[in-house]
């Protein structure tokens, strides 16, 4: 079974547009669908020992424009807040608005996992 293609948040461009760090050579094609997802480290209530990660999706985005090394994709519905403001200042944000940081994690979008 071939390994899903992962990549990295690369560059905000504008609240709609971002930068990641996969493209044509890593098997990336125009049109298709990644989240960019949360990863939240698991500690163990009584050891404090780090059981794992989970990753959740915050924003669904488009590849529109595939490089060799890199890709260009929109986001869909959601404003993207190209920085890491802080938990108070994201409480205030609009609905529609998602806070994204150069390093998040980009997976390929499961629509079978109603993700």
């Amino acid at each position: 079974m071939n390994k899903p293609i992962r990549g990295k948040v690369a560059k905000i461009l504008s609240n709609k547009e971002l930068v990641i760090n996969i493209g044509s050579m890593h098997g990336v094609n125009e049109g298709v669908y990644y989240n960019v997802v949360e990863t939240t480290q698991i500690k163990d209530p009584d050891s404090s020992s780090i059981l794992g990660n989970v990753e959740r999706p915050k924003l669904l985005i488009q590849v529109i424009d595939v490089q060799e090394k890199l890709s260009v994709a929109s986001t869909l519905e959601k404003t993207i807040v190209g920085r890491d403001i802080g938990p108070y200042a994201t409480a205030l944000l609009p609905t529609n608005s998602v806070p994204i940081k150069i390093g998040d994690v980009v997976i390929p979008y499961d629509k079978t996992r109603n993700n």
